[in-house]
């Protein structure tokens, strides 16, 4: 009877690994470059297969201008679309910007969105665990008017006022407790990945100047200017926001102030040759945007935007055992649903069983009941939401009714059991209340001498396989020389 619980049957989950990302570059083509500005940090963050990237750019200046922008990625012929088309563009609802898990905005002017579209991207990260992160330049941060913006709630550093950025070359500072941060460490070790920092990583030509970090953010990397009287100013900083994340990087990515960044942060693909653009792998580029990408999006892997989601307080359980079952229903737009009407049936494999309804708890803010599978067997829980009749969703999960483990029913000690197996092969029975420490001793003191036992077996005893393999090199060296080899 041992053997009844060597296998047992359970729900498996899977989970779509992807990361998707909607990138907005307000940076024009430069005249000097072939590569369009956006193509950088696309590139970087496609090298990571799991990660999906919607990129779209900034069509009109500050003033109203037309900028010249590349539309078409150069590689795949993929349609890059402005901020602002109606169809195409950055998601004009929240349901639509659900099917994103980080937004990185890189100087993109504020005009750009409706005040409805900023709201959304706060409501992504706050209540839906996603990822944001502003990149600086001319229309970021406080120069960019976003300290007017409800943006400025999930931006982890308080912004200057108006005019915030200052051309100026410069090298990030580290802090050394921050060189294991997920964000920061690109190398394998904290020993490698600090020379990628400290000796590696190439000057940037301007930032936007903050007052500080916000309070709970975490400050990674510092620019060594500032208006304030410590002489620095936050470069890079993180903070948990909500259910989501936030981050800002205030210096850019693109050939304003990070020509070599987004270039020549990296390892020489010829040793030979100077470190450029033509001669650098940009791995450490990529590494670093990878990662940002991937703890932005923690909040967001693995979860799902489905209308209806159904969890239960456990998957395995008794004959007749109550199970509580949680239905959770939302909208589009993930706001809750509280009057729906909500069914749970429990069918065992190939059948189908009663229906049973579910009752709002307001303390849970979910539908709840309780499920007892009246035999054992495999049952499939399935969840169906309707709202005035109408569908909104329906979800499904696994559970495992099984008799009480044999193994386990009894855990108590049982020495007459033990007793008679240690007689039955030949071992002796010591209890704490009827033996002494001398005779447990003596069971050690005469155990009897290791054996060692030695067998000698000949290698050739059999002469036509010697024979055989004599025969063969002599036909082979017959051979060489038949043809002048040998």
């Amino acid at each position: 009877w041992l053997t009844t619980n060597n296998r047992r049957v359970f729900g498996l989950e899977v989970i779509d690994p992807t990361i998707r990302v909607i990138y907005m570059e307000g940076t024009p083509q430069q005249p000097t470059s072939p590569i369009p500005e956006w193509k950088y940090l696309k590139s970087a963050l496609e090298s990571d297969p799991n990660i999906k990237v919607k990129t779209l750019y900034r069509q009109l200046s500050s003033s109203g201008q037309k900028l010249n922008v590349v539309d078409v990625d150069p590689e795949t012929g993929e349609k890059i679309y402005p901020v602002e088309h109606p169809t195409q563009g950055f998601p004009r609802t929240l349901a639509e910007l659900l099917k994103y898990d980080v937004v990185i905005h890189s100087d993109i002017r504020k005009e750009s969105f409706t005040p409805e579209q900023l709201q959304n991207i706060a409501r992504l990260v706050e209540e839906q665990g996603g990822g944001f992160v502003m990149i600086g330049g001319n229309s970021a941060f406080g120069k960019g008017g976003y300290h007017h913006t409800i943006l400025d709630r999930i931006i982890p550093v308080a912004m200057e006022q108006g005019n915030d950025s200052v051309a100026q070359a410069f090298r990030p500072l580290v802090p050394t407790s921050m060189l294991t941060h997920p964000i920061v460490s690109i190398g394998a070790t904290r020993q490698e990945t600090t020379p990628i920092w400290t000796q590696k990583f190439p000057v940037l030509y301007g930032c936007n100047l903050v007052e500080r970090a916000k309070p709970g953010a975490t400050v990674l990397a510092l620019a060594p200017m500032s208006r304030s009287s410590s002489g620095q100013s936050v470069l890079l900083a993180v903070q948990n926001i909500g259910k989501g994340r936030s981050m800002a990087f205030t210096s850019d990515t693109t050939r304003t102030w990070g020509r070599d960044f987004e270039t020549q942060w990296g390892e020489p693909i010829s040793s030979a040759l100077p470190m450029s653009e033509s001669n650098c792998d940009s791995r450490y580029y990529r590494q670093f945007w990878i990662n940002a990408i991937r703890w932005l999006a923690a909040g967001r892997i693995g979860r799902t935007n489905n209308s209806v989601s159904l969890e239960l307080a456990q998957s395995y359980c008794l004959p007749n055992e109550r199970v509580r079952a949680s239905v959770k229903v939302r909208a589009k737009d993930q706001s809750e649903i509280n009057n729906a009407d909500v069914t749970l049936s429990l069918s065992p494999g190939g059948g189908s069983n009663a229906v049973t309804r579910a009752r709002f708890d307001p303390v849970s803010r979910a539908y709840v009941t309780d499920l007892a599978p009246s035999a054992a067997g495999t049952f499939t829980v399935a969840a169906a939401a309707t709202l005035n009749r109408e569908p909104v969703g329906s979800d499904q999960q696994l559970l495992v009714a099984e008799a009480i483990d044999n193994e386990m029913a009894d855990v108590r000690a049982r020495p007459d059991v033990m007793a008679n197996i240690a007689r039955a092969s030949g071992g002796n029975v010591f209890n704490s209340a009827h033996s002494d420490e001398g005779e447990f001793a003596s069971v050690f003191q005469n155990a009897p001498p290791a054996t060692v036992e030695y067998r000698r077996t000949p290698i050739w005893d059999r002469g036509w396989v010697l024979a055989g393999i004599l025969g063969l090199l002599a036909m082979e060296w017959a051979l060489r020389r038949v043809n002048g080899m040998a």
